[in-house]
């Protein structure tokens, strides 16, 4: 079946036809998630990254003084963060990564005031729902949806609305079921 945009395209070009690149289709139909929570083996042997959650994308200063120094004792003294707004340490020895998941900073992460109504909502879909795999929640109060609403299992997008009054209150658009690729 020829994609509406495609048929388009080839109907401008002068010959009428669009040539391929290769042979084979280089697109995966099917795009899986990847989890960098954890401790990974990296291709290098006797390294492996770990991967840290920032609890709804939120770092101070301090916290990121403090990432810094664990990238310096357990890794290469580089951190690499994800579209998810999390944080990799990589080239971390495998001999000490169960030393760096015992450092007090990972086990004792606070969050700030203006993300902690998106945690509570967090914590409570986690304990009235139980789920064979990880959901993937993204929140924004961006209208250019800098979140990413539309390709999470379930993305929150701050608003205004009406309330029983008639006033403007804060509110949300819920997005359930979203994803990467096509189909």
């Amino acid at each position: 079946m020829m994609l509406p945009c495609l048929a388009e395209v080839e109907k401008r070009l002068p010959n009428g036809k669009l040539e391929r690149g290769s042979s084979e289709d280089l697109v995966k139909k099917q795009w899986e998630r990847r989890d960098y929570f954890g401790v990974h083996p990296q291709k290098q042997e006797g390294l492996s990254y770990v991967g840290l959650h920032v609890p709804v994308g939120r770092l101070q200063a301090d916290d990121r003084d403090e990432l810094a120094r664990l990238a310096d004792t357990y890794g290469s003294g580089e951190l690499r963060l994800t579209v998810e707004q999390n944080i990799i340490i990589p080239n971390v020895d495998s001999s000490k990564t169960e030393a760096l998941l015992q450092e007090p900073f990972l086990k004792n992460r606070s969050v700030g005031k203006t993300k902690l109504r998106a945690l509570k909502v967090t914590e409570e879909v986690e304990r009235l729902v139980a789920v064979p795999k990880p959901v993937r929640m993204h929140w924004t109060g961006c209208p250019n949806t800098c979140g990413q609403v539309q390709v999470a299992d379930i993305g929150f997008m701050g608003c205004l609305t009406r309330g029983d009054n008639g006033k403007p209150v804060k509110g949300a658009d819920v997005y359930v079921g979203g994803r990467i690729g096509f189909g």
